[in-house]
């Protein structure tokens, strides 16, 4: 009996992990990039949009959030979109991992990009990338 209780347990175990198992990562984008120290204004400003982006209250329902924090030049805005055949939970899950995956991926980077199967997130200082474009 006690190897059929084990088996049964085995079971268990391995279908409950894979119901909880990370999004599936796609790719990012981050490479040449303007970057900031840990120390600037960007840096806190970042970490006010990611907190945000993955809080309680952020739109899962809706599968779309869009954050801004600070003023030019340190202003970092950030979005994520979920894919939209995703529950509630699957997106808010995908969110709170990517975000905490963003520093990990692209550390100083202003412009950030990371893609998964569930969904994707982006921050930058946007108006300076359009300074950027309208001056070139």
């Amino acid at each position: 009996m006690s190897s059929c209780a084990s088996l049964i347990f085995l079971f268990l175990f391995l279908f409950l992990r894979a119901s909880a198992q990370d999004p599936t990562y796609l790719g990012y984008n981050c490479s040449d990039t303007p970057t900031y120290s840990s120390d600037s204004t960007y840096f806190t400003n970042l970490r006010t949009v990611l907190f945000s982006l993955s809080s309680q209250n952020a739109s899962y329902s809706t599968g779309f959030q869009n954050v801004t924090a600070g003023e030019d030049p340190d202003m970092v805005s950030g979005l994520f979109l979920c894919r939209g055949d995703v529950s509630v939970e699957v997106c808010r899950n995908c969110v709170a991992f990517v975000v905490k995956d963003t520093l990990d991926r692209c550390p100083e980077e202003e412009k950030v990009v990371l893609y998964y199967d569930q969904c994707m997130t982006s921050s930058a200082n946007f108006i300076d990338i359009l300074h950027q474009q309208n001056s070139s």
